[in-house]
């Protein structure tokens, strides 16, 4: 059972403003996701009991080849891209790197 103090303890820990009206929702919410992974929990995965382990017995190795030449799809593919420079598609920055 989750309590409403620990629902406030979760939003501090995860630097979120919750409203006590918000509390009750996010308590069932929480509820609900707890009892959803007991029912995953209870599933048998155990391979060696189902029989499903023999289907991992056996592991295909091939040889690493590259079967195309270096930058034959570079101009296509960077075309596709809303903004591309020198063959390489650009983004918006969005992380900075305070000193």
């Amino acid at each position: 059972m989750i309590t409403n103090e620990t629902v406030a303890h979760l939003a501090h820990l995860a630097r979120i403003t919750i409203s006590e009206k918000e509390i009750g929702g996010i308590k069932e919410d929480l509820e609900k996701i707890l009892a959803y992974v007991d029912e995953v929990n209870k599933i048998d995965t155990d391979c060696e009991r189902s029989g499903a382990s023999q289907a991992f017995q056996e592991n295909v190795v091939r040889e690493d080849v590259v079967t195309n030449e270096s930058g034959r799809f570079t101009e296509s593919l960077t075309k596709l891209a809303p903004h591309s420079e020198n063959d390489y598609i650009t983004v918006k920055k969005i992380l900075s790197h305070n000193d």
